[in-house]
């Protein structure tokens, strides 16, 4: 697979998210309104692979590669 634009050297996106763009729904369900990923997904969308993980990760979890 040919290396997608956008991704740091180690195949990751990384974008951060504000608290104020998650919305968790009574079943549990989690929604993302971030204009930056949604672009990202949209305008990668034959390239991505079908088993992409998204990993959350808070400003305090003491690394330094997201923060």
């Amino acid at each position: 697979m040919a290396q997608i634009e956008g991704l740091d050297t180690d195949g990751k996106k990384v974008v951060k998210v504000d608290p104020s763009q998650v919305v968790v729904a009574k079943d549990g369900s989690i929604s993302i309104n971030n204009e930056e990923l949604k672009k990202f997904v949209t305008e990668k969308k034959e390239e991505i692979a079908k088993d992409l993980h998204l990993i959350l990760m808070g400003s305090s979890c003491g690394c330094q590669c997201c923060c």
